[in-house]
């Protein structure tokens, strides 16, 4: 919610506080306000009343920042669809009663250790890692805060830490558990593995007349042909449109002027730089890279800077001071400059790398200049040529006069089901791709035009329904191969699977794979150890799973994902050592240690909601957005 919480998220402590920011209120009771106030509060907690112009600020606030993220599509009404002004709310009463239980138990924080985050705070920090306040009051500016309250703020965002440190810190997982979580999700198995194959079933007795029949009448979903709708359609694509766009040289010229920055290579300069306090260090310096010292040693020397702390990439004219901008950008490549003095002391810079400012002529662009001015018309004739179609349509022409008159294509389907198919079950071809299309096909009536839509390609369509097949049960005649197909499928399934199951019980009764194997010539293999849901084309991630619930010995069977079937046997269980794997044990403390610390923090939370009552009054958060 708070910007500064946002930009003070620098430890994990804070992170886990944002984290129970977001966790349910399902276990408050709310309720509606009963008071006779001329302008009710929106919410109470702790004492505490949240006004409506207070969670109006803060919801502005967060939508804005939200805006200049995701674009101004993400409307206020999106944002409530999604939740976000009852998120809002949820995230304000929550640190009320952080802050409520933080008085309780005295907590505050010094002015010193505010002004100091405030420093050491990167977003208020210039390009040379000194504290910049023009860019701190523009930060405030743009979240809508004043100094004063943004202090204030401050300082209840870093109470509320110093709370959070005292519940979770100190919560460290025992390395037993880790050990023992890390044991059964890293451990392997090893198992014996007879696959039955689909041939194995032998040969299937042909199926009479009758068998398909039956067949056929007890699997109809099966051989069930979709609705389908014969359709005839025009469309108005800009892209098609453009090919008859006529450009005057002179449109050309003045689309160029008009572009003119967008065609001009900015200059930019890689630089190493140092900065020195008063200019007899600086000319001192200076006279020992004439002399012929390095230029990095000698910024080490005097400044204490490292060569990467020396680097300034890809600068432009205005990202430097404008004391010495004209200076720098005037040397070439590989130059040194003179001591040059700005209001942050004496600058020596070295430029490693130069990229000259360029203009593009016009014959380079005028290609690209072409395109999009004949896209832009193109659009606009595409909306012309859209009402006058409506217009014809209005006045009683028919889809192929209208198409006529304006010189479109009306293009005829003769079937399309709703998944994009043809009655023969392969994909419509050139048809658009906007989904809303088909939808259209199927909500519009026998004989009737839809309305003219735009596309999400920035063209229109308009369609009529010429006729409808409706779903039907294909004939056994029409189908009968696939029925066929389908009846052995079946029967070879049924006759694998009991002998699979035979096969099952006798190696669950002792008998050796390999025995089993003998009456159908099949071979035994060994499996490379394999973790939990491993699958490849024999063995299924259930099978896996299965083998992972028995010991040593015990068996098991699954069908195999390509066909077939395949008989299991435990031989190995392969425990990872943990010897040799200690820093991903570590990982799992670390990790267990998070999770039980934010379960310590949402139990805390779960008492602080039984401490304080809550209340809302979701008339005024509804009214708030009445006229919206």
């Amino acid at each position: 919610m708070l910007t500064s919480i946002r930009k003070n998220a620098g430890n994990w402590f804070t992170r886990i506080f944002m984290f129970i920011l977001v966790l349910s209120f399902g276990v408050w009771g709310v309720a509606d306000f009963i008071t006779s106030s001329v302008e009710p509060p929106l919410a109470r907690v702790a004492g505490t009343t949240v006004s409506a112009q207070e969670f109006n600020n803060d919801f502005r606030r967060e939508l804005f920042r939200l805006q200049q993220q995701f674009g101004p599509e993400f409307s206020t009404a999106r944002a409530r669809e999604m939740g976000f002004d009852r998120e809002v709310l949820r995230q304000m009463l929550v640190g009320i009663m952080f802050d409520r239980e933080a008085e309780s138990l005295s907590l505050t924080t010094a002015d010193q250790t505010i002004a100091q985050s405030i420093r050491e705070n990167p977003s208020f920090r210039d390009s040379f890692g000194g504290f910049d306040r023009n860019l701190f009051q523009r930060a405030l500016n743009e979240n809508g805060f004043s100094e004063k309250e943004y202090l204030r703020r401050a300082r209840m965002d870093l109470t509320r830490r110093q709370l959070i440190a005292a519940v979770s810190s100190g919560v460290v997982a025992p390395k037993k558990v880790a050990e023992a979580l890390y044991t059964l999700r890293e451990e392997q198995r090893i198992a014996e593995l007879l696959f039955v194959p689909q041939n194995a079933a032998g040969k299937i007795s042909a199926p009479t007349d009758g068998d398909l029949e039956a067949f056929h009448n007890a699997n109809a979903s099966l051989f069930t042909a979709p609705e389908t709708r014969a359709v005839s359609y025009v469309t108005l694509q800009p892209e098609d449109l453009a090919e008859t766009i006529l450009l005057d040289e002179q449109d050309l010229h003045e689309q160029y002027d008009a572009r003119l920055a967008e065609f001009t290579v900015t200059a930019m300069r890689n630089l190493q730089q140092f900065v020195l306090p008063d200019e007899a260090v600086a000319n001192a310096a200076s006279d020992k890279i004439k002399a012929g010292q390095d230029f990095v040693a000698v910024a080490k020397q005097t400044s204490g800077m490292n060569e990467k702390e020396m680097e300034l990439l890809e600068v432009t004219r205005g990202q430097l001071p404008a004391e010495i901008s004209d200076a720098v950008f005037a040397l070439k490549e590989g130059e040194i400059s003179e001591p040059l003095k700005s209001p942050l002391g004496w600058h020596l810079v070295k430029v490693t790398a130069a990229r000259y400012e360029r203009v593009q002529p016009f014959e380079e662009v005028r290609e690209k200049i072409a395109k999009d001015l004949a896209e832009i018309r193109a659009t606009d004739l595409a909306i012309t040529r859209a009402n006058q179609l409506e217009d014809a349509r209005a006045g009683g022409a028919s889809l192929e006069e209208a198409a006529r008159e304006f010189e479109l294509k009306l293009h005829v389907i003769a079937g399309i089901d709703r998944n994009g198919n043809g009655p023969d079950g392969k994909p419509v071809r050139n048809f658009p791709a906007d989904p809303q299309f088909i939808a259209d096909v199927f909500d519009t009536d026998a004989g009737s035009e839809s309305d003219l839509r735009e596309n999400k390609d920035g063209g229109y369509y308009v369609l009529r329904v010429d006729s409808i097949n409706p779903s039907a049960v294909r004939a056994l005649a029409d189908v009968r191969n696939e029925v066929t197909a389908a009846w052995y499928a079946q029967k070879t399934g049924e006759k694998l699977d009991a002998m699979a199951d035979e096969m099952l019980k006798s190696a669950q009764a002792g008998k050796a794979l390999a025995e089993i194997a003998k009456p159908l010539t099949l071979k035994v293999t060994q499996s490379a150890p394999f973790g939990r849901g491993f699958s490849d084309e024999q063995m299924s991630a259930a099978l896996t799973t299965k083998l992972f619930t028995g010991k040593p010995g015990d068996s098991f069977a699954g069908p195999a994902p390509k066909g077939g079937y395949v008989i299991a046997r435990l031989s190995e269980i392969k425990p990872p050592p943990l010897s040799e794997n200690g820093d991903a044990v570590a990982q799992m403390v670390r990790d267990l240690s998070k999770s039980f610390s934010e379960d310590v923090l949402a139990q805390y939370q779960s008492v602080l909601e039984r401490r304080y009552e809550v209340e809302v009054n979701h008339n005024v958060l509804a009214s708030l957005f009445e006229e919206q």
